[in-house]
């Protein structure tokens, strides 16, 4: 990320009709695809914490609301396998052919899915502090405490008290300057210390107005405690791995199973990072990603482009010994 201000994001918040069921999304940006999958609890507005991270790369980022959550309904899909089908049903109703995928914390069960049963339309795998295993009984437990969520809302909160302080000095020293000695680097910090503010912010609200997504909650809880071991193997799609170094609810063997059962898997350990690691250090974190996404894009469609010549080809011969053969 640059030093200046996040350009404005031109979004459109609206319930997409799918053949699997009516599924809520935020669209913002152009350019290549991404969809982003919120953890527990969360909605769309989680999401675009991911596309307000990346604003200015030129994707398209499709933020939804998983089945359960906000104003898309259980129904849609109940289990990880049924809303990845929903995921490539909501790609038909867009008319987009493929798209990379972000799994965040419990919505990573589904991405994998989406990489497994899907993987014409999954260019690229983006893991997030995720679960990708059953959750035993004790991290079962670390889910559902009201303790655990208190201590994200601590950690949030000494973020914004970080955060704000640079913001604060450099205006103070516009108002009395002869008080804080000038300083070059304080008004960048300040501009990147206003985007970490807004990110955070945003990630408080997304964990709020609980009752609108105490089904999806509910739902995915049950989810965790008896998914079966995915056949990871199989995924055959560029898959990048991030996981924080201090994260105390998901532990980082989920995040090794991942990196070491995926054949073209990378694994990126955040040093220093909990569970909430893309909202606190991603400055760290989202260079890679979006590099990584590029590079996705660009194999794609230089393959897509090379199919297209392949089939021009081998059609060639037939047109010219259909024009040349006699009536």
């Amino acid at each position: 990320m640059g030093h200046g201000k996040l350009p404005p994001m031109s979004m459109t918040i609206k319930i997409i009709e799918t053949a699997r069921g009516p599924v809520e999304t935020a669209i913002v940006g152009e350019g290549p695809a991404v969809l982003v999958i919120h953890g527990c609890p969360g909605g769309y507005d989680q999401g675009l914490i991911a596309a307000r991270l990346a604003n200015g790369h030129r994707f398209k980022f499709i933020s939804l609301s998983r089945p359960g959550y906000l104003r898309t309904p259980l129904r849609v899909g109940i289990t990880p396998e049924s809303q990845a089908d929903a995921y490539a049903a909501l790609l038909d109703a867009l008319e987009i052919p493929n798209a990379g995928i972000i799994g965040i914390s419990g919505g990573a069960p589904s991405a994998l899915q989406f990489a497994l049963r899907h993987p014409e339309r999954c260019r690229a795998l983006v893991t997030v502090s995720a679960i990708s295993q059953r959750l035993s009984q004790a991290e079962l437990r670390k889910c559902k405490s009201v303790s655990r969520r208190i201590l994200f809302v601590v950690e949030l909160v000494s973020e914004l008290v970080k955060n704000l302080i640079p913001i604060v000095a450099q205006k103070w020293r516009k108002i009395v300057p002869f008080v804080i000695p000038n300083n070059p680097d304080l008004e960048a910090q300040a501009l990147t210390r206003q985007e970490n503010l807004a990110l955070i912010l945003g990630l408080l609200r997304s964990f709020g107005n609980i009752s609108s997504r105490r089904a999806g909650l509910e739902n995915d809880r049950f989810q965790l405690s008896t998914m079966p071991i995915y056949p990871l193997e199989n995924i055959k799609t560029p898959t990048l791995v991030l996981h924080g170094s201090e994260d105390r609810l998901v532990s980082l063997t989920h995040a090794n199973f991942i990196a070491e059962t995926v054949p073209n898997a990378t694994l990126k350990l955040v040093e220093g990072g909990g569970h909430l690691f893309f909202a606190t250090h991603r400055g760290q974190v989202f260079p890679a990603v979006v590099e990584f996404l590029k590079l996705s894009a660009h194999k794609a469609t230089s393959d897509y482009h090379r199919s297209l010549t392949f089939e021009t080809d081998s059609r060639s011969p037939r047109i010219i010994s259909d024009s040349a053969s006699p009536a």
